[in-house]
């Protein structure tokens, strides 16, 4: 066994080394060149730095979004995580495409509310750059709802002017402007008689025979102004009627013609309502705008006027800060039923009025059911008299026991007898 085992050891070593022999009598006979292949290795690359931002800005704010901007020295990925605190439990937006330059739109937002928020940045090999905290808070550009009943009553040399405030929760006053040419169009046109929340001012004195033009803007705490109401009178000492507006029917510019009420935009709360056979239909004193988009209208327009009522309640539709359309915000009559509406457009270059009719449909919400007192059910007073049973029967089992067991006992004694001394 043992010579079998040490043959093989040398078989092997003998295998061996014939190939090393083999190759070095070929590198004494010719020069070979021998390479050794190893596979091909890249050299190592070590992960830049994070990423560095900079340049962080809110843009683009409107009532309800907020765009995010920054930069990062770096392609890399965005990253916005947002809420009402530095948990910004409200949650995040992302997009994974590697840029320099990130813009993140935040939506479903409110004014007038701080946001916190903070960027992330990560790059190709997941270094990632995190931002500190960042506030921001999104403006009111809504303004109130105009005054209601504005009205002008003329006496000598004076004129008193009443009006509702409207119901906005962040109303804050009323600015009255006066001109003697023409209604005032915005809150520093013409002349301030008034600025402040009251409902009446006695405007004097004035010049008695001339006709003085009143707009009334409410404004918010975010100095946003409405639209305007309107009102005019003449002081004298005789009554002198309020001014009816003038219809002038020949001749309308071809875009002021073709102008219908379906032009008109009439919306409850950012909800757009349509008229129904030229009825618009609200709840009594409910705040609703209305609106034309601006491509309806001619570029020489100058005033656009909704009168409700017989010339009762007249407002001015003003175009909004996107110039997109001229609107008006309108608190509805408290009083249910139908008012007219009428919108009257005038062309002063052009010398000529349109006029579209409509009509306000003020409708109460039904009243909820109430039970008449005879109806209602009185709530059963609590009686003590299966209480007061209760008790007599215990009272009277625990008496009948007790009689019970005190006769048996003097039984019992009866019947033993009594104890004799041993």
């Amino acid at each position: 066994m043992r010579k079998f085992l040490a043959s093989i050891v040398i078989i092997t070593l003998f295998a061996g080394l014939v190939p090393l022999a083999s190759a070095q009598t070929l590198q004494k006979e010719q020069p070979v060149e021998i390479r050794a292949w190893v596979p091909e290795v890249h050299a190592l690359r070590t992960p830049p730095q994070a990423p560095k931002i900079s340049d962080i800005q809110v843009l683009e704010k409107t009532e309800t979004s907020a765009l995010i901007f920054w930069r990062s020295d770096q392609p890399a990925n965005s990253y916005v995580d947002y809420g009402l605190t530095r948990d910004y439990e409200m949650g995040l937006v992302f997009d994974e495409i590697l840029v320099k330059e990130h813009r993140m739109e935040l939506k479903g937002l409110k004014p007038k509310i701080t946001y916190h928020f903070k960027v992330r940045s990560r790059d190709l090999f997941g270094t990632e750059i995190v931002s500190d905290d960042f506030t921001f808070v999104l403006p009111d550009l809504t303004p109130p709802a105009n005054v209601s009943n504005f009205s002008a009553k003329p006496g000598d040399r004076m004129i008193t002017l009443t009006w509702i405030n409207p119901p906005d929760e962040d109303f804050v006053g009323v600015k009255i402007q006066m001109s003697t040419t023409i209604y005032p169009s915005s809150p520093t046109e013409g002349t301030t008689v008034y600025d402040g929340n009251s409902q009446f001012v006695e405007v004097r004195p004035l010049q008695n025979g001339v006709r003085y033009y009143f707009t009334a803007f409410s404004y918010d705490d975010s100095a946003n102004y409405a639209s305007g109401a309107i009102a005019s009178a003449v002081p004298t000492v005789e009554i002198v009627p309020p001014e009816v507006i003038p219809f002038i029917p020949p001749e309308l510019v071809p875009k002021i013609a073709e102008i219908v009420l379906e032009d008109f935009i009439f919306t409850i709360e950012g909800v757009e309502i349509f008229p129904l056979e030229g009825v618009v239909e609200v709840r009594p004193l409910q705040s609703f705008k209305i609106s034309i988009p601006v491509e309806k209208l001619p570029k020489v327009l100058k005033t656009i006027i909704t009168v409700i009522g017989e010339h009762t309640s007249s407002y001015l539709l003003r175009i909004n800060p996107e110039e997109t359309a001229y609107e008006a915000v309108i608190t509805a009559p408290q009083e249910s039923g139908e008012y007219p509406m009428t919108t009257i457009i005038m062309d002063f270059k052009e010398g000529t009025v349109a006029k579209i009719e409509a009509k306000l449909k003020v409708v109460a919400p039904p009243e909820e059911a109430i039970v008449p007192p005879a109806e209602i059910e009185k709530p059963e007073e609590p009686s003590w008299i299966p209480l007061i049973v209760l008790v007599v029967i215990l009272l009277t089992v625990g008496v009948t026991i007790g009689y019970l067991i005190s006769r048996k006992l003097q039984k019992k004694n009866v019947e033993v007898g009594p104890l004799q001394p041993r």
